[in-house]
């Protein structure tokens, strides 16, 4: 009698499981929206091994959305900090830098009602510092790549209008 009960378990608990794990990807196709566009003003900062101050810079957002509650997302921002150089004869003069970031991420969604979510989002991305590096100036050009890694919520405002 045993394991007839351990048995007869063993297969509820399996269909129960089936039906779970069919069921995720039916709530992902659900969604009104596959494709998400954003777009932002930031205040981005610098580390102060780069010399550059603070400033604010536009980013754009174009995002996949996946079976299984999972989105791809492609980001790119662009901002122009001042810093000050130095000649030779030790005259100051303040220039902007162009700082252009690209990265990529994936996202895994988890649902809270109809239209809001919180997510959990890991990529990576460079940054493109200069458009060129001049002889004899200490202006930063150069590139640097980071891991990224992070949480945040997405308010419905409407069925395809979101805040994030």
């Amino acid at each position: 009698m045993r394991t007839y009960h351990w048995a007869a378990r063993c297969r509820l608990s399996a269909a129960l499981l089936l039906l779970l794990v069919g069921a995720l990807p039916l709530a992902a196709q659900q969604r009104k929206y596959l494709v998400e566009v954003g777009a932002a003003l930031a205040y981005q900062s610098f580390d102060n091994a780069t010399d550059l101050d603070g400033s604010i810079g536009e980013i754009g957002r174009l995002g996949v959305w996946l079976p299984a509650n999972f989105s791809l997302e492609v980001a790119g921002s662009f901002a122009k900090p001042k810093t000050t150089i130095t000649d030779l004869l030790g005259n100051a003069t303040s220039v902007s830098v162009s700082a252009r970031t690209f990265s990529a991420s994936v996202l895994y969604n988890i649902l809270i009602g109809t239209r809001n979510s919180f997510y959990l989002k890991a990529g990576g991305g460079s940054t493109k510092y200069g458009s060129e590096c001049p002889a004899g100036t200490r202006t930063i050009c150069g590139s640097g790549s980071s891991l990224l890694g992070g949480a945040g919520l997405r308010v419905g405002i409407a069925p395809t209008l979101m805040a994030r």
